[in-house]
């Protein structure tokens, strides 16, 4: 029977070799003991979908607003992204309609506001949407119990927001704009930026609410809509709606708010609103028949071709010098693919006089050049 050398070095005296009867032998000593294996703290979480019951998306505002969702509204400054914002927190409040039919869910909102004051801004644009504004609440600071106060900050203070969200029970979150919120993020860089939107997404799916976060388009016309929004595209990545808003292509006293990006519905339809003593007037019915590509993505080459084209044609429909009633000029002018506001530029360079006679408005070249 063959003896095992670590066997027999652990029932005899360890001076004598139980092998071979020497001492101090180093032929026969048994292998050193094998530390154990570090443990690695990080373990797979393995979901078995079997396990996963199926259900829809809940909507707040359909096509819109989405519970458990991150979602993204983007335009340039002075059309009415806070004001839209603002709209829809106001008819929460109130359980109210929709513009575009249905009933808003009664609850509480919680905004984050960068860049507007809340008593002469915000509060007076609440009052402008009828809200109740019992059930509307800011987060102002992060303040520390034995220091001073600081600024939210979306990369460090997401625990505080959860906190916020259970004590006012919110089912809406806006921040605007979320850049203000990312002090220490790169706003550029993809990783950088998902390093954060990620744990956001999750903390809306986890309470329940959908988050709308308010951003700027970039001056670039001649990239894709989607990527005209100021930052990293994972900005738009990680929203599950996108939306825009931007001029009215025929009207100029109103604006659109338009769909970009739509994974868990149909795109809305385009809406049409107006800003009236701080509230948004929405239109009736959809708006059809606009790209958005052509609203938020043409180059500037292409925007200036058919402004000349527009200056041409007004110059030589006024030619002869004599008036022609206005609204002739509009209607000629649709049959012939000018847009009502890229006319009314032709006009305003070309220094197009508009002058009423007897109840109608007339345009004609300027009498000194006529």
């Amino acid at each position: 029977m063959t003896t095992n050398p670590a066997d027999a070095w652990e029932r005899e005296d360890p001076t004598v070799c139980p092998v071979c009867g020497r001492e101090s032998c180093e032929e026969h000593l048994p292998p050193p003991p094998k530390k154990p294996g570090r443990v690695d703290p990080w373990q797979p979480v393995v979901v078995r979908l079997a396990d996963v019951a199926a259900e829809p998306v809940s909507f707040i505002w359909p096509g819109h607003l989405a519970r458990k969702k991150l979602h993204v509204l983007a335009g340039d400054p002075g059309l009415g992204k806070t004001h839209i914002a603002l709209d829809s927190a106001a008819r929460m409040t109130r359980g109210a309609a929709w513009p575009d039919g249905g009933l808003a869910p009664h609850g509480d909102v919680l905004l984050l506001t960068a860049e507007d004051n809340l008593a002469d801004t915000i509060r007076p644009r609440l009052d402008a949407c009828q809200a109740d504004v019992s059930h509307v609440h800011a987060l102002t600071m992060i303040k520390h119990v034995r220091g001073p106060e600081r600024m939210f900050s979306l990369a460090e203070d997401l625990p505080r927001l959860e906190q916020a969200i259970d004590a006012h029970r919110a089912l809406f979150v806006v921040i605007d704009p979320v850049s203000a919120y990312l002090p220490k993020v790169d706003t550029f860089k993809d990783n950088d930026v998902r390093s954060v939107l990620a744990p956001l997404a999750q903390l809306a799916d986890r309470k329940g609410v959908a988050v709308q976060c308010i951003m700027h388009l970039g001056k670039s016309t001649q990239r894709p809509a989607m990527y005209r929004v100021i930052g990293s595209i994972a900005f738009v990545a990680a929203a599950r709606i996108v939306h825009a808003v931007a001029a009215h292509p025929d009207d100029d006293t109103k604006r659109v708010l338009v769909p970009v990006k739509a994974n868990i519905c149909a795109p809305s339809p385009v809406l049409a609103y107006r800003l009236e003593h701080g509230a948004v007037v929405w239109d009736g019915k959809p708006v059809d028949g606009l790209d958005v590509e052509a609203l938020l993505g043409a180059g500037p080459e292409r925007d200036r071709s058919e402004r000349r084209i527009a200056e041409q044609w007004l110059s030589g429909r006024l030619l002869e010098g004599y008036p022609v009633l206005s609204t002739t000029i509009l209607e000629e002018a649709r049959q012939t693919g000018i847009s009502r506001r890229t006319l009314f530029r032709a006009k305003a360079k070309l220094g197009i006089d508009a002058v009423k006679v007897d109840k109608h408005w007339y345009w004609r070249v300027p009498l000194a050049t006529a």
